[in-house]
């Protein structure tokens, strides 16, 4: 099983959109994300969370992310992934942009999904490889867990 954590905060109870990234089992404690948020310097976490909130907002539309401003929301790679019919199917990897951190992200499928794949700490003036490659595992796992029906969504309450 693959267990996803359903991201959401007070202001947002019932976003029109979910937002949910990968999880170790079946809690808090086990999510990759909110352990990376965890283990950063304040200044950093507090622009990590300020991303995050940025993407809960957007995420409580009906629109959804389609409303980001291209200057802090941008398509930087797209993955292969294995389509249900047996061939593959491209999707698309977005960054959202904070002062020093960006949030990789990908739509889950059909219904109004975002998947938070990681962020990293901003370096260099592109997106580094290695983030890329990171995300675009991490879309792969996703969307085949999806057609193997081996995907868990939760929300710690």
């Amino acid at each position: 099983m693959n267990y996803y954590l359903e991201l959401c905060n007070d202001a947002y109870p019932t976003p029109a959109w979910r937002v949910v990234a990968h999880a170790n089992g079946q809690n808090e404690d086990q999510c990759d994300f909110i352990l990376w948020v965890e283990a950063l310097d304040s200044a950093m976490r507090k622009d990590a969370l300020t991303v995050l909130a940025k993407l809960l907002r957007v995420c409580a539309s009906d629109s959804g992310p389609t409303i980001f401003n291209p200057d802090e929301c941008h398509h930087v790679h797209t993955a292969r992934v294995r389509a249900p019919s047996g061939g593959y199917r491209n999707e698309k990897i977005w960054q959202l942009s904070g002062r020093q951190v960006r949030l990789l992200w990908f739509y889950g499928g059909d219904g109004k999904v975002v998947v938070v794949s990681h962020c990293y700490v901003k370096k260099t003036k592109t997106t580094p490889a290695g983030e890329r490659d990171k995300a675009e595992r991490l879309c792969q796992k996703y969307f085949e867990a999806v057609q193997k029906q081996q995907l868990k969504i939760f929300r710690e309450e």
